[in-house]
């Protein structure tokens, strides 16, 4: 299992790499003239924006304690908020959009990395996606927030169950619930969700979101959500519930916690 000390080694190593490649295409930008960069997965105007892919072992959480089986790959927050003029929350978009869509383009063509040009295509039209204001994560307008950490309850029953019995509750009424999880990507929440029949209002956030960059771009040792700039809601108030007694490092505001 990934620690959170081994995490914060890849991360950094991630931010190395990246860094590196960056300066060796600039340095080579003449020499690279005289290739088809068509045959490059990087480009000076496309690579400032990305963090190399997680490798498949390093795919995990320390918190959720779980392996992920979907990568991901990290967008760099700092340069996108500089260079498009974004806030934190649509940096967060921009990330899981590309991370969804890039998805959805790899199972249609039945292949493991897109091509050069493809991701390139990809990267600007989520751009301008998110200049015109069009996201696949619409933030409830309820002022009081719900959110839901259900790893345990994926895994164990007896989690689950009591998982089923807070969502038919009462206070559940009191505001708009928002599942939230570390160890699924988008698509597996969702089936998860249908699979056990919960309400249709339930909005849910996927390890997607996830950044290793903080609110003003700074990068951490450790991925991230700041749920309060994210959701951007006036007057918000957030309720974490969760069944472990420890908040996770992952999420960052200020919330009232209870347990379920």
């Amino acid at each position: 299992m990934i620690t959170k000390i081994t995490m914060k080694n890849i991360l950094l190593l991630l931010l190395f790499i990246s860094t590196l490649s960056c300066s060796l295409f600039s340095s080579h930008t003449h020499e690279l003239k005289k290739r088809n960069l068509g045959e490059y997965f990087q480009n000076s105007e496309v690579v400032r924006y990305l963090l190399p892919p997680l490798p498949e072992w390093a795919n995990a959480s320390p918190s959720g304690k779980c392996s992920r089986t979907d990568s991901i790959n990290y967008l760099k927050l700092d340069d996108l908020m500089t260079s498009f003029s974004l806030s934190y929350a649509q940096a967060v978009q921009f990330q899981y959009m590309y991370n969804i869509e890039a998805k959805k383009l790899k199972e249609d063509s039945s292949i493991k990395y897109l091509p050069f040009k493809e991701n390139e295509k990809l990267f600007y039209a989520v751009s301008d996606r998110i200049k015109a204001n069009i996201y696949m994560f619409i933030p409830p307008k309820f002022k009081r927030v719900h959110l839901i950490w259900i790893d345990n309850a994926v895994s164990k029953n007896s989690e689950l169950k009591k998982l089923k019995r807070l969502m038919t509750s009462s206070q559940m009424g009191l505001g708009h619930p928002v599942f939230v999880s570390l160890c699924l990507s988008k698509q597996q929440l969702e089936k998860f969700h249908a699979k056990n029949n919960f309400n249709d209002s339930v909005k849910m956030i996927s390890y997607e979101f996830f950044s290793p960059f903080s609110t003003r771009g700074r990068m951490r040792s450790y991925e991230s959500l700041n749920f309060a700039k994210f959701l951007n809601i006036r007057g918000l108030k957030l309720y974490l519930y969760q069944s472990n007694k420890n908040i996770p490092d992952e999420f960052v505001g200020k919330f009232k916690t209870k347990f379920y």
